[in-house]
């Protein structure tokens, strides 16, 4: 099920999907090498970088969200996306982030909260 997900989310067959661990948007490893992400790449700097992609995000991840209007979802408001740009969004991302990276994003000011279920932030 998740493998024919992201075969038509990513569109590309025998790819499969990660998820970022600040934002929890999904797409393919050459996706956020090529494009960064499209919510964070002005912190985590993914586009052109395959050691950050690989940081920075996780290909084990539950559920997902599809969000078209963020302004207008519940849903959106409940997974703390409401600020992002439309997408395909994973519920919980399981990893976190490096202590280096977080370090960065506290410092400009970014408030990490990990998206892992299973670790207490």
């Amino acid at each position: 099920m998740l493998l024919s997900f992201c075969h038509k989310t990513c569109g590309l067959t025998g790819y499969v999907c990660e998820s970022c661990l600040l934002c929890s948007l999904v797409k393919t490893i050459d996706q956020f090498e090529y494009d960064g992400c499209d919510n964070c790449e002005a912190y985590l700097q993914m586009k052109g970088n395959r050691e950050m992609v690989y940081e920075c995000t996780s290909s084990s991840f539950d559920g997902v969200v599809a969000m078209m209007s963020p302004e207008d979802s519940w849903v959106a408001k409940w997974q703390r996306i409401s600020n992002f740009k439309p997408g395909v969004y994973a519920v919980t991302v399981t990893g976190r982030l490096p202590p280096g990276v977080v370090r960065e994003l506290k410092s400009r000011g970014v408030i990490y909260k990990s998206r892992d279920t299973a670790v207490k932030t």
